[in-house]
């Protein structure tokens, strides 16, 4: 059984509690599937897993969603999104990355650490305030 889940005011876990947090990633409008298991349990700070999609369990404290995404097959920093099949999304090319974090345009978050409850969406292409916010509005609430 899973110990309760507790985080101090810098979403850092206390009392050996683990945190929840969720993301979707977005190109050109199409939802990216996280749901294979390829993606699942790729390392014992955070991962993916537990039959909730976009819903990471962040074991560790201090982990920053940079840490978790080399965790998964594929390459993102702030202006490049790259697939595992190697298909690049980098700024200029089309589009341009946008990260949102629990609703607001965030475009440091890689180095933020993890916080419990948060959201991020990643978005790349050329979307408006209205199509980001629909977006955001699909990443799952991970409490």
């Amino acid at each position: 059984m899973e110990s309760p889940r507790v985080a101090n005011d810098e979403g850092e876990v206390v009392n050996g509690s683990l945190k929840k947090a969720s993301f979707l990633i977005f190109t050109q409008g199409l939802r990216r599937d996280f749901s294979g298991t390829m993606y699942e349990h790729r390392s014992d700070d955070a991962y993916l897993g537990g039959g909730q999609l976009g819903v990471i369990t962040v074991v560790k404290s201090r982990v920053t969603w940079r840490d978790f995404f080399l965790t998964l097959p594929f390459s993102l920093t702030e202006t490049c999104l790259t697939t595992g099949l190697g298909q690049q999304y980098c700024d200029g090319d089309g589009g341009s990355l946008t990260f949102v974090l629990n609703g607001v345009e965030t475009p440091t978050v890689l180095d933020r650490v993890i916080r419990e409850g948060d959201r991020l969406l990643v978005t790349f292409g050329n979307a408006g305030e209205g199509e980001i916010m629909s977006q955001m509005e699909q990443v799952p609430n991970p409490r």
